[in-house]
C-alpha cells in the first residue's frame, strides 16, 4: 500500500465500495446452481483473455505487458490492466457476496462462488497469456 499512487488508491475505494452492499444486503433466494455453473465463468475466463487480448493485440497494436497495480485500467493502450482491475472486481463483489449471505442467511452463496470463480479465472488467464507471450519472444 505504500507503493501506491493516486490510481491505485482510487481503485481500492472503488473495490470497497462495490464490496460493502453485498457485504450488508446479500442476495438471499438464488436457484439451484451446479459444479457447472461454477466451473464455467473459470474456464471462460481462462480462454478468453488470451484470445481476446491477443487478437487485440495484432489488430490494434495494443502492449501484452505484466499489469501493475497503478496502471489505469482506461488506458486502451495496455488491456491487461482493465482485465485485472476487472477480475479484482469480481473477486471482491463475490467475497462480499459470501460473507454476507453467510452472515444473513448461514448460507453459502453459490452466485457468489460463480463470480469469485469468473475472476479467478480471468487472473489465471492473464497469467497463460504473459506465459505464451514470454515464450514467443
Amino acid at each position: 500500500m505504500k507503493d501506491w499512487d493516486k490510481t491505485g488508491k482510487v481503485k481500492a475505494i472503488i473495490l470497497g465500495v462495490f464490496l460493502l452492499p453485498n457485504l450488508i444486503s446479500p442476495i438471499g433466494a438464488q436457484p439451484k446452481m451446479g459444479f457447472t455453473m461454477i466451473a464455467i465463468p473459470l474456464i471462460f475466463g481462462v480462454m478468453a483473455i488470451p484470445l481476446i487480448t491477443k487478437f487485440n493485440a495484432v489488430i490494434f497494436g495494443q502492449v501484452i505487458e505484466k499489469p501493475k497495480w497503478n496502471d489505469n485500467p482506461l488506458h486502451l493502450k495496455k488491456p491487461l490492466s482493465f482485465f485485472q482491475f476487472g477480475a479484482y472486481f469480481f473477486l471482491s463483489t463475490g467475497l462480499g457476496m459470501i460473507i454476507g449471505s453467510l452472515i444473513n442467511y448461514q448460507q453459502l452463496n453459490l452466485f457468489g462462488l460463480a463470480t469469485i470463480s469468473l475472476g479467478l479465472g480471468v487472473l489465471l488467464g492473464i497469467q497463460l497469456l504473459l506465459r505464451i507471450a514470454q515464450k514467443q519472444e
